[in-house]
């Protein structure tokens, strides 16, 4: 996320005219994504690592992709995003990390510990159409709809074996990350498939409007 913040520093400067500081960022960028690539990277499990000099796996790894550190179809994101859907996927749903292997945290199975990560599940939605697997990222997004109750809202949490939600209720991150995925579905379609996603949020805003707008008796 360094690097995101100074890659987008980069962009906002070209576009307004003021490149003063490009030269000594996109030199601190290279510096950080070399050394991500080197240490933040495991040979032994084949995957992005949670942390340095550690083979823990962490769905945040999923934002490499999301952020553009990567590209979506990298062998190396491929590999990642194939372990995570293995070992933290629960019903669909993905957790952020193995509690057990995680320092500070209990020493509890998958899903005993904490929900699933809604804004991890929709970062794998938004990995998969990126890199050409459109029907996964269309069977995430359908699934997690069905979860979203006549409200039409999405929590911080679920627990994947019941489909209660846990956390914070609404949580607009989930929301954000949600509507990222969609518009990266839509954009990766036929062009009969983008007006199928995008009519699918028009429905949902429109659930959420419906709901919280008055009756005609009130």
């Amino acid at each position: 996320m360094s690097w995101v913040a100074l890659e987008r520093a980069v962009r906002i400067a070209r576009q307004t005219g003021h490149p003063a500081d490009i030269d000594d960022w996109s030199a601190t960028m290279a510096a950080i994504h070399a050394e991500v690539m080197e240490r933040g990277w495991s040979d032994h499990v084949n995957v992005f690592t949670q942390r340095y000099d550690a083979d823990t796996l962490d769905a945040a790894a999923l934002l490499i992709p999301v952020m553009e550190f990567l590209p979506a179809d990298h062998p190396q994101v491929q590999a990642t995003v194939d372990r995570i859907v293995e070992r933290l996927a629960i019903n669909g749903f993905v957790h952020r990390f193995i509690p057990a292997e995680t320092p500070g945290h209990a020493d509890l199975p998958l899903g005993e510990f904490e929900g699933a990560f809604l804004p991890s599940t929709f970062w794998l939605a938004t990995t998969f159409a990126r890199s050409g697997r459109a029907d996964e990222a269309e069977a995430i997004l359908r699934c997690m709809e069905q979860t979203s109750g006549d409200l039409g809202i999405f929590a911080e949490e679920i627990d994947a074996r019941t489909g209660a939600f846990l956390g914070n209720s609404p949580l607009l991150f989930s929301h954000v990350e949600y509507v990222r995925a969609v518009m990266e579905l839509a954009n990766a379609c036929p062009l009969d498939k983008p007006r199928t996603m995008i009519g699918m949020l028009e429905e949902q805003v429109k659930r959420m409007v419906g709901r919280m707008a008055p009756n005609s008796e009130g």
